[in-house]
């Protein structure tokens, strides 16, 4: 699908599709230093990494709902669901570099995110509605790092 293919099925008002187009650029400009996502997905970044994470609205229906992106990297998908109006995405990455970026991210965009450098499997006492994880690690050990973080429903949901 191609950026409007995408708008259409995943409508945005028009300035969260101005924030994301931004984000993109951001991604593009930081990319060449901090290694942010591939080169070659940035070819087509609505396609390979927007679509992925816009498709999470139409099952995540509450955006109070907690959101925890584990091993977020570039902010893929945290990042465009708190554009998109989630108001509790948590962003947890060990690689400074990145929480760096998004934390200027967090800060241009004026977007209500909770970015956490750390390992995953050194944080605890952090509970969540919604786990959510976009080619991190296999599903057993993403289930290993969701123990830490899931309360009696916490909803599991990786890419």
């Amino acid at each position: 699908l191609n950026k409007e293919e995408i708008l259409t099925k995943y409508p945005v008002i028009s300035r969260q599709k101005k924030n994301i187009q931004k984000y993109i650029d951001s991604i593009i400009q930081h990319n060449i230093h901090t290694n942010l996502v591939g080169k070659s997905t940035l070819v087509d970044p609505w396609s390979k990494h927007i679509l992925d994470s816009l498709q999470l609205v139409s099952f995540i229906k509450n955006k109070n709902h907690s959101i925890l992106d584990m091993g977020t990297g570039a902010g893929l998908p945290g990042v465009v669901l708190s554009i998109a109006g989630y108001k509790n995405v948590s962003l947890v990455d060990s690689n400074g570099k990145k929480i760096k970026f998004l934390k200027t991210i967090k800060d241009d965009l004026g977007l209500n995110l909770n970015i956490i450098l750390g390992r995953l499997e050194k944080l605890h006492n952090l509970r969540f509605d919604i786990i959510i994880s976009r080619a991190l690690a296999k599903l057993n050990i993403l289930f290993g790092y969701s123990q830490n973080f899931m309360k009696k429903n916490t909803v599991l949901i990786f890419l």
